[in-house]
C-alpha cells in the first residue's frame, strides 16, 4: 500500500495544464441558420423516432408475429426509445438551454 502515497506525491508535483476558456460565437455569419436547421432536423427526427414507438408497441401488442418477428420488433422497440431519449434532450437543450428557435 505505500504505492498509493507515492503515486500521489508524483501526481501531485506534475505542472498544471492550462486550458483556455473557449466561448462559442453563434452571432458569426451563417451559425444561427445552420444550428436553427439541426434543431429542426433533430426535432423532426424525435418526432419520426416516437411514432415508431408508438406503432411497434401497438405491432407488439395486437399483431400476430412470429416468434422472429417478434424479435425485431423489440429490437426496433428499443431502438426508437433510444432515439427518442437522445434526439429529444438534445432538441430541448438547443431550445431551452441554447436559446435557438425551433420552427
Amino acid at each position: 500500500m505505500d504505492f498509493i502515497p507515492s503515486l500521489i506525491d508524483a501526481v501531485g508535483v506534475l505542472p498544471a495544464i492550462k486550458v483556455p476558456d473557449i466561448q462559442p460565437d453563434f452571432g458569426a455569419p451563417g451559425v444561427g441558420a445552420v444550428m436553427h436547421l439541426v434543431n429542426m432536423a433533430a426535432a423532426i427526427a424525435t418526432a419520426v423516432c416516437l411514432l415508431a414507438v408508438v406503432l411497434s408497441v401497438i405491432l407488439l401488442a395486437v399483431g400476430k408475429l412470429s416468434e422472429r418477428k417478434q424479435h425485431i420488433g423489440w429490437i426496433v422497440l428499443a431502438s426508437a426509445l433510444g432515439g427518442v431519449m437522445l434526439l429529444g434532450s438534445a432538441t430541448a437543450a438547443m431550445t431551452y438551454v441554447g436559446g435557438i428557435p425551433l420552427f
